[in-house]
């Protein structure tokens, strides 16, 4: 709550700046954040272990909008980011989330992974219409592959707005396959 007053009134204290817009995330915007406050979910694993993760943190973040940086004099587009992050219960394994950030004309959704970065996904167009994973059948399924090789690199990501992650793999061969809750 500070950083947002303190936000504001830095955004807000030039004489000579046209007045800030802010933008506001909708309802819709933040049901792809999907995890919510005490929510536990559960992957196997490629050595068929069952792993607990569970929502650790959830930010909402105010950042300059498209053509403006953080040093800007004046800064009359602000842009908010809404962010999830889920972890194992014992921090062994890669955590994930899921970032939501809307500008005045467009939202950006992107899904992340632990020191793998952040992936954007086309929320207009889903990779694929269903796809099954681990036995259960998903809808409007988006497919993040990435562009390295290196062991501890991402190689697939599944994600849907209703579920979240479904299934990662890492380049050394560890895999992650959400359980379904049915």
């Amino acid at each position: 709550m500070l950083s947002f007053v303190v936000g504001a009134l830095l955004f807000s204290s030039c004489d000579k700046c046209d007045e800030v817009k802010y933008s506001r995330a909708t309802t819709d915007d933040l049901e792809w954040l999907v995890y919510g406050q005490d929510d536990s979910i559960k992957f196997v694993n490629q050595d068929n272990v069952l792993l607990t993760f569970t929502r650790v943190n959830a930010t909402e973040n105010q950042l300059p909008g498209e053509g403006y940086s953080a040093s800007d004099e004046c800064i009359e587009k602000v842009d908010v980011q809404h962010l999830v992050t889920m972890q194992d219960l014992k921090n062994q394994h890669p955590t994930f989330g899921t970032a939501v950030t809307r500008s005045s004309d467009k939202l950006k959704v992107n899904v992340m992974l632990e020191s793998r970065g952040m992936h954007e996904i086309n929320v207009e167009n889903p990779d694929f219409e269903t796809l099954e994973v681990n036995g259960q059948n998903y809808s409007n399924v988006y497919e993040i592959t990435a562009d390295s090789t290196r062991t501890y690199s991402l190689k697939r990501l599944l994600f849907n707005k209703s579920h979240g992650v479904l299934y990662y793999e890492l380049y050394d061969r560890r895999e992650y396959k959400l359980v379904s809750d049915q």
